[in-house]
């Protein structure tokens, strides 16, 4: 038996991310961004940030999760063989994803987003390429 999010912690989770991307598109570098900026946004408490995340570091870690998921599984439910069409939709995901991804990009803490990002994009790249190659 598959057990059900809480959806009071998901609500919560929901407007934590919310409030991160929200400073960060009002041109704020994470680096700017303290976590007590988060939680007033999120109208929160520190104590209930702190018991989902460790800092603003893991909410980030989670959220690009989230980003970097969701271009996954569109690529993967498409029925699409054609790779340079596959290419295309990448495009189209980080040019409505623009500004938060070059949000991250400019932070000077964000190696570690640096480093799953090209992770994610290898691994993506080797899979849609072996077919290719085979």
């Amino acid at each position: 038996m598959v057990k059900k999010p809480d959806r009071r912690i998901q609500k919560t989770k929901n407007a934590i991310q919310s409030s991160l991307k929200e400073l960060l598109l009002e041109n704020k570098n994470l680096d700017q961004i303290s976590v007590k900026m988060i939680c007033d946004r999120a109208n929160i408490g520190r104590k209930t940030f702190y018991s989902h995340y460790s800092d603003k570091f893991a909410l980030m870690d989670e959220f690009m999760d989230s980003y970097l998921n969701e271009l996954k599984l569109t690529c993967q439910n498409l029925n699409e063989e054609n790779f340079h069409n596959k290419i295309k939709i990448w495009i189209r995901f980080f040019i409505k994803n623009r500004d938060f991804f070059r949000k991250l990009f400019e932070s000077n803490d964000s190696y570690q987003f640096r480093e799953k990002f090209n992770h994610f994009t290898k691994e993506q790249l080797l899979f849609e390429l072996k077919d290719l190659i085979s």
